[in-house]
């Protein structure tokens, strides 16, 4: 039953923060991913899991803006509750860090903040990636990395 409740309670806080937030999918550790925020008061959600004790990294930039348009980055955890929020003005990069501290599916929310701070109704592209440790980490296509070799 709780996890029924912790899904619901999500839900109903996501509803509470925008009116238009659109599922985009499960986010892969370290891969990146595009998202659009397409009109004023739009926002996108991802999920990730995660185990008690693991650290995640979360950025979102601009990629293209419109009216001011800045990546709004939120974290809800599998009960709801508000992880991690930044939103530092547009445009530029958003990141919230945590260190899980239950197991479950997490939430990530992304919005234009100048429309919820300025009302200024941004709209445009926005890149997130995603980083989980401990975890097997995924390259995305078109990004530079790979194992470390000593010397």
């Amino acid at each position: 039953m709780k996890p029924f409740i912790s899904v619901v309670t999500s839900l109903l806080l996501l509803a509470l923060c925008s009116t238009n937030a659109i599922a985009q999918g499960a986010l892969t550790d370290g891969s990146t991913y595009t998202g659009t925020i397409a009109f004023a008061g739009d926002s996108d959600t991802w999920t990730f899991t995660a185990t008690n004790g693991d650290s995640v990294v979360l950025r979102a930039g601009t990629l293209a803006s419109t009216n001011n348009f800045g990546p709004w980055l939120r974290v809800y955890g599998p009960d709801g509750t508000l992880l991690g929020s930044y939103d530092p003005g547009s445009p530029a990069v958003a990141e919230v860090t945590l260190r899980a501290t239950n197991s479950g599916t997490f939430t990530v929310l992304v919005a234009d903040g100048s429309y919820f701070n300025d009302n200024y109704g941004g709209t445009g592209t926005y890149q997130l990636s995603y980083v989980k440790a401990p975890g097997t980490l995924v390259i995305s296509p078109g990004e530079a990395g790979g194992p470390l070799n000593s010397g």
